[in-house]
């Protein structure tokens, strides 16, 4: 059982319903064993999607169409970034070909300060594929000016 617990005055607390309920059902006293892992913010990884679809959403100029590269999904997105961002494996096969085996961003797989690195370097990424379809005399977008539009939305 997984239950959410937040440190306050030198004491854990539940922080939902249902981590709540479950210390209700421990007998007082009740010495239990707890493995401390620092939650991930479920808000930011929802931003990191946010980015992700706003840069989707933006990367194709219909005049223009100068966009070097092209996206087709989130996740061909997201794979990108990961690969460019050396979160990902080479690996070879018999034939001598290699493949990028990308690692995962799960809550499970990378830590909040990990993530915090990993979201800076996409909204740079996301800003230069943005900036590369960017007509002449238009200013090009900033990884900044990109977290503040998706916190619009």
């Amino acid at each position: 059982m997984n239950i959410f617990l937040k440190k306050i005055n030198n004491k854990l607390e539940a922080i939902d319903v249902e981590g709540e309920q479950y210390l209700q059902k421990l007998p007082e006293g009740q010495n239990v064993k707890v493995s401390i892992k620092r939650s991930r913010s479920p808000q930011h990884h929802r931003l990191l999607f946010s980015l992700l679809t706003l840069t989707l959403d933006n990367q194709v100029d219909e005049a223009v169409r100068v966009c070097p590269v092209y996206f087709v999904s989130k996740e061909h997105l997201l794979t990108a970034i990961k690969v460019y961002l050396g979160l990902s494996e080479t690996h070879k096969l018999p034939n001598n070909k290699s493949y990028e085996a990308v690692k995962s961003i799960a809550f499970d797989s990378m830590s909040q300060d990990a993530f915090n690195e990993f979201f800076k370097g996409a909204s740079e990424f996301c800003s230069e594929v943005l900036s590369s379809k960017t007509p002449a005399g238009i200013q090009k977008p900033e990884p900044n000016d990109l977290i503040d539009e998706v916190m619009t939305l």
